[in-house]
C-alpha cells in the first residue's frame, strides 16, 4: 500500500464535498502535502431522476408492466405522498429468518403500505412470511426494482436499508430519509454519517450479531448503549423508530435528507462541481498528453 501511494497521482472520491465536508477535508489534509491530487466526482446517479425538492407521480411507458410502480401509484392514491416504506437490503446481505419475521411484524403493525425487494441470491423467502405479507394487504414483495425510480416516486417516504454506498446516495439524492440496518464493511460508517452527521435517518443497533453484539454501541451517553439482541429488543427498537419516523423527529430528518438531495444534484448537474472536477482529470491525463482536448463536449448531455 505504501508503494502504491508513492506511485499514484491522486485520489478519486465518489462523494460531494458539501455533504461530506469533514471526510473530504481529511483526505485533502493527508494527500495535499504529498503532492497528490484529490478529485471529487460525486455519486454515479442516473440523470433521468433529477431531484429539485419536489417529487411527482410521473407517467412511464412501462408503468402498467411494472408491478412495483403500480403498487406505488395505488399507495399514493389511497394513502398520499411519502406514505410507503421501501425495504431493500441489496444483493449481498439479508437478515436471518427470525429477525426478518420481527421486522415484518413491526412493519405490518404500522398499517402503512410497504414495498420490499427479496433478491433470489438469498435463497427462498420463507413461505409463511410471504403469506403473512399477502394477507396483510399492505405489502408487496418483488425480486428486483429500479431502485432510483422507486426512490424518486412521490409515494416513497422512507427506505429501510443496509446503508451501502450506492443505495445511501440514491436515497439521499431523492430526499428520502433512511432507517439503517447495516451488516458489515462500510455500512456502519455510512449509517453513522447519515444519522449523526446529516441527521437524515435512524441507526438500528439491537439487530447486531456476532462479535459486534458483545460491544456497547457508541450512543446513549458516555457509557454507550448495551446490545440486548433479543427479538423483543429488536421489535421494541423498530416500533420506536417507525413511530418517530411519522412524527416531528421524522419531519426534521426528512428536511435534512431533502437538503442533502439538493446539494448532491447541484454538484453533479451538467456544468456543476463534479463536471469541473472531471475537467481537471481530463486536462491532466488526456489534453496535456495529446496537446489538445477534443473530448470535453462529449461529456455534457
Amino acid at each position: 500500500m505504501v508503494a502504491l501511494h508513492e506511485e499514484m497521482d491522486g485520489v478519486l472520491l465518489n462523494t460531494v464535498p458539501e455533504v461530506e465536508e469533514e471526510g473530504v477535508l481529511g483526505v485533502l489534509d493527508w494527500e495535499t502535502p504529498a503532492g497528490k491530487q484529490v478529485i471529487c466526482v460525486g455519486p454515479q446517479l442516473a440523470l433521468t431522476h433529477r431531484y429539485d425538492g419536489q417529487k411527482t407521480v410521473s407517467p412511464t411507458t412501462k408503468r402498467k408492466e411494472d408491478e412495483a410502480v403500480a403498487f406505488l401509484d395505488e399507495a399514493h392514491a389511497s394513502h398520499g405522498s411519502e406514505s410507503v416504506l421501501f425495504i431493500s437490503f441489496g444483493s449481498m446481505y439479508f437478515p436471518p429468518p427470525h429477525q426478518l419475521q420481527v421486522l415484518l411484524d413491526a412493519v405490518i403493525a404500522t398499517e402503512k403500505p410497504f414495498l420490499m425487494t427479496i433478491p433470489g441470491a438469498h435463497g427462498d423467502f420463507p413461505v409463511e412470511l410471504e403469506e403473512k405479507v399477502r394477507k396483510s394487504d399492505r405489502g408487496l414483495l418483488v425480486p428486483w426494482v429500479d431502485q432510483q425510480a422507486i426512490l424518486a416516486h412521490a409515494a416513497t417516504g422512507w427506505i429501510l436499508s443496509h446503508a451501502g454506498a450506492g443505495g445511501t446516495f440514491q436515497a439521499l439524492s431523492q430526499g428520502v430519509p433512511m432507517i439503517c440496518w447495516p451488516f458489515a464493511t462500510d455500512q456502519p460508517q455510512f449509517s453513522l454519517w447519515v444519522t449523526d452527521m446529516l441527521d437524515a435517518g435512524f441507526y438500528l443497533i439491537q439487530n447486531r450479531t456476532g462479535p459486534a453484539a458483545s460491544l456497547k454501541a457508541s450512543r446513549g451517553g458516555p457509557a454507550g448503549m448495551r446490545i440486548i439482541g433479543t427479538d423483543e429488543a429488536i421489535r421494541m427498537e423498530l416500533d420506536n423508530v417507525l413511530r418517530q419516523s411519522q412524527g416531528m423527529v421524522g419531519v426534521r430528518k426528512r428536511a435534512n435528507a431533502q437538503k442533502t438531495g439538493k446539494a448532491i444534484w447541484e454538484f453533479i448537474r451538467p456544468e456543476g462541481g463534479a463536471w469541473r472536477e472531471l475537467d481537471k482529470l481530463m486536462f491532466r491525463y488526456l489534453c496535456s498528453a495529446n496537446g489538445f482536448c477534443g473530448l470535453r463536449m462529449s461529456l455534457y448531455p
